[in-house]
């Protein structure tokens, strides 16, 4: 396993403007080695949700893991837990984090299917609520 390469951060670009990003952590809040590593800090611009980014960069995300050797990542939620099953994450349990009840999930990588780490992702096309200005 190379965790040379942990603590790296994946960005999702539409154009020049970057809209999402996922980390890759050693650790995270949760203090306990067998959880380790973890996929982390999902986060999508607003007005770009609902296009798929924040699929994009979790999936890039688990084969950066996959191309790093690791077979197993984890990840927690407070609030998302069906995002993750949907997209193959399997639930682990519940623990307290930060005061807050959190869901635990992992996914085996090494079945993963190859992909980027820096990604260019195509332009949505927005609702006119939605569009930027």
């Amino acid at each position: 396993m190379n965790r040379d390469h942990l603590d790296s951060c994946i960005v999702g670009w539409v154009g020049d403007e970057p809209v999402a990003c996922v980390s890759l952590l050693r650790e995270d809040f949760i203090p306990r080695p067998e959880f380790s590593p973890f996929v982390a800090s999902v986060y999508v611009v607003p007005s770009y949700r609902g296009c798929g980014y924040g699929k994009d960069v979790l999936k890039a995300a688990e084969n950066h893991a996959r191309n790093l050797g690791l077979g197993v990542v984890h990840l927690w939620t407070t609030d998302h837990r069906r995002f993750y099953e949907a997209l193959g994450w399997d639930w682990v349990e519940n623990i307290e984090v930060v005061g807050r009840r959190a869901d635990v999930l992992r996914k085996n990588v090494a079945l993963c299917k190859n992909g980027v780490a820096n990604m260019r992702l195509p332009t949505p096309v927005l609702p006119k609520a939605s569009a930027r200005g």
